[in-house]
């Protein structure tokens, strides 16, 4: 890491590193693997469905009805979002792939950016490169887009504009980032803590910094333009009740104090230690101790850092507001206080930017004050990079379908082509597998995975499934207590595995469904991916089994049967 000629060839090589992170997307196209929680079933599907309805410029309370028999254009996301755009220009696996290029080349150079100019030096700028690479192949959260990635970037310009050493470079990523990021996910903590970073300077050093606050006040505007369709649904449209409300009248009881606490302390500490899903620094093995050696150096006074243990303050005590939230403690206010339960403590999705804060600082100190400290800053870099390859879903692809695999448009088209009615006159549900898979395939769903459709939906959806419900606990906690995953649930499969691909050859012999309730609800056709043995008992008959080698589906495809009761709806 000292500087030298060898150090010329350090950004080549970690430049080059990146593009062997990225290429399997480009080498095998739809062959690839992708992340398949909350991408394929969730925020992607959302994106195909918003772009192709010729809605995008919507009114808000224009329906889109492919998805939860039609959720309101409001609900949907804005059309100022740059990911919408790029599925409605390129479609949707190249709008992917794109997405990825840009979150991990952006990730790379806002972290550079951060470290040269601010935190360690452009002295040290292999460490930089290095720190840089290790934060551009973390396993990014990739539904809120630019959220985490940009955070570095972002940081560095409103630090330069601090300081009065701004460009307009700095004024044209402040105000761009609002465009491909979320403001409910990250950045309305992000934009606080550097609220508060501007009060700090007008009370300690009694300065008004009009370049920082108008910094602040521009980027809070162009996000408030941009997701003004979340502002008015949540704000301003009486109309709409979204399941969201229901979450705050099941939240959990209030736990004994002492037992709360016990359960608090627990959960921060495993948060800090091993992250979330989402906001997943990779910080266990090579950060943490590298972290440790840089406090036990600053027992030394002759060591000055002050920067290291306040971020490190920081991430523990964001550790703790996210485990008191989950406690059960705050359910009295929650109950009371709506904002409470829809802002989440999304403040998590700040941690990887300060958990490689953290490193760097670590690895500077390491480098400056321990014996042979250039090589282990080196190892420590080149151990964090292999442990984020080994998160690529390429790697972790074991036992998942790939892009391709998993929506298979040959082998339901075949299915649309045997139903052969217009896909607005019928609606569908899916067992075993995700309803995403039918709606990417043009079908219409009474089932799919959203946080933000019609309470009145998932009241009627439940009849159809209240049997289910009824023979486990679990599917009535994660249907009553949370409801996002609108899915007919078997009782009898793996709970929260929707990938029963023809191999498992997985069976349900007792489904309890209630085809009235379905017929009710306009639903004609149940797409299933395990055989239902009792299904002449719904009523239903099985039309087909469709099977294609290049798929890793084995669909068995049930028409349930008219009651004669005059209460089917009817779509035109």
């Amino acid at each position: 890491m000292e500087s030298g000629h060898q150090n010329k060839y350090i950004p080549w090589l970690t430049g080059f590193i990146l593009v062997v992170y990225i290429s399997p997307l480009i080498i095998f196209g739809q062959d690839s693997h992708v992340r398949i929680h909350d991408d394929m079933e969730g925020k992607f599907i959302l994106l195909k469905l918003l772009a192709e309805s010729g809605q995008i410029f919507g009114q808000h309370d224009t329906i889109i009805p492919n998805l939860l028999n039609g959720v309101p254009r409001s609900a949907m996301g804005s059309e100022f979002n740059v990911m919408v755009w790029m599925v409605y220009l390129f479609g949707p696996f190249p709008a992917y792939l794109l997405n990825q290029i840009c979150i991990r080349v952006i990730a790379f150079f806002g972290m550079y950016f951060l470290l040269t100019r601010h935190l360690v030096g452009k002295d040290m700028k292999p460490l930089a490169s290095g720190v840089s690479l290790a934060f551009a192949v973390l396993p990014y959260y990739s539904p809120v887009e630019l959220s985490v990635a940009s955070q570095p970037l972002v940081l560095s310009s409103f630090l330069l504009i601090r300081r009065g050493l701004d460009r307009w470079a700095d004024w044209l990523v402040i105000g761009l980032i609002p465009f491909y990021s979320s403001l409910y996910y990250a950045f309305i903590w992000f934009i606080l803590a550097m609220s508060l970073i501007w009060v700090y300077d007008l009370i300690n050093e009694k300065k008004f910094n009009k370049k920082l606050f108008g910094a602040i006040a521009m980027m809070s505007t162009v996000f408030l333009i941009v997701e003004y369709r979340l502002i008015y649904m949540m704000i301003f449209n009486s109309g709409f009740t979204s399941v969201r409300t229901d979450f705050i009248n099941n939240t959990p009881s209030v736990p004994p104090f002492f037992y709360g606490i016990h359960k608090i302390i627990i959960k921060t500490l495993r948060n800090f230690a091993l992250g979330g899903s989402f906001n997943n620094s990779l910080q266990t093995f090579f950060i943490i101790p590298s972290a440790i050696i840089g406090h036990l150096i600053l027992f030394d006074r002759r060591v000055k850092e002050y920067l290291l243990p306040f971020s490190s303050g920081l991430i523990f005590l964001s550790c703790l507001g996210f485990a008191t939230y989950q406690s059960g403690l705050l359910t009295p206010l929650k109950e009371k206080i709506y904002f409470i339960n829809i802002f989440h403590p999304y403040f998590i999705f700040l941690q990887p930017l300060l958990w490689f804060v953290v490193f760097a600082l670590s690895l500077k100190l390491i480098i400056n004050y321990v014996r042979r400290g250039t090589l282990i800053a080196s190892v420590l870099i080149s151990l964090q990079v292999l442990y984020g390859f080994y998160y690529h879903d390429e790697i972790q692809k074991i036992r998942k379908p790939s892009y391709g695999e998993f929506y298979s448009p040959v082998l339901f088209n075949e299915i649309r082509d045997y139903i052969g009615k217009p896909n607005e006159t019928y609606r569908v549900v899916s067992i075993g597998l995700h309803p995403a898979i039918s709606l990417y395939n043009g079908f219409y769903t009474l089932d799919g995975y959203f946080p933000n459709y019609p309470l009145a939906h998932k009241k009627a959806f439940r009849k159809i499934i209240a049997g289910e419900i009824k023979k486990s606990k679990k599917l009535k906690k994660i249907f009553d207590d949370y409801g996002a995953r609108c899915y007919v649930y078997s009782a009898e499969l793996e709970f929260a595995n929707w990938l029963y691909t023809k191999n498992k050859n997985g069976v349900i012999h007792d489904l309890d469904f209630n085809t009235q309730a379905f017929l009710k609800m306009g639903g004609r056709y149940i797409i299933s991916s395990v055989k239902i043995e009792n299904y002449s008992e719904n009523n239903w008959e099985l039309l087909k089994v469709f099977e294609n080698d290049i798929s890793v589906w084995r669909i068995y495809l049930y028409r349930a049967k008219e009651l004669n009761q005059g209460n089917s709806r009817s779509f035109s």
